[in-house]
């Protein structure tokens, strides 16, 4: 991300698949468990910062998961 690789590269979308598949082992696969969490970071933005993941991370993130949705 910090170099500017696209969300579509290989290894962007393979690290995607991981970070899926580990969201969904987290959540049983529960979309709903994700929204929520979603919606109190954006609105607790400070409550994260202990995570290592920024907001810009996390938009990459699900920027690339939109490339796996369209495989």
């Amino acid at each position: 991300m910090e170099k500017g690789t696209s969300v579509d590269n290989p290894t962007v979308v393979g690290l995607a698949r991981k970070w899926k598949e580990a969201m969904d082992f987290f959540t049983g696969g529960d979309t709903e468990i994700i929204s929520s969490a979603e919606r109190y970071y954006s609105h607790n933005p400070h409550a994260a910062k202990g995570s290592g993941i920024s907001g810009e991370l996390y938009k990459y993130m699900k920027d690339a998961l939109a490339n796996i949705n369209l495989e």
